[in-house]
């Protein structure tokens, strides 16, 4: 990596240094960064995986109440 960006790649690079610090504030997660209109499909051997999410809050709602159970 040469360390110059586009200035797409600024662009990308502050939504996800500004969505971690939220989150590290207490505002916000890192999962708002997801495009609430994907599908998303878990591939792994959990049983998790066996699930398709069509939104990005179905996929939070999921996630997060796996990592608590």
């Amino acid at each position: 990596m040469s360390g110059v960006h586009t200035s797409a790649e600024d662009h990308n690079l502050k939504l996800v240094t500004d969505a971690f610090e939220r989150w590290k504030a207490g505002a916000g997660s890192a999962f708002d960064l997801l495009a609430p209109d994907a599908k998303w499909t878990i591939v792994g051997n959990s049983g998790f995986r066996r699930h398709i999410k069509p939104s990005r809050s179905s996929w939070t709602r999921s996630f997060c109440r796996l990592m608590h159970e």
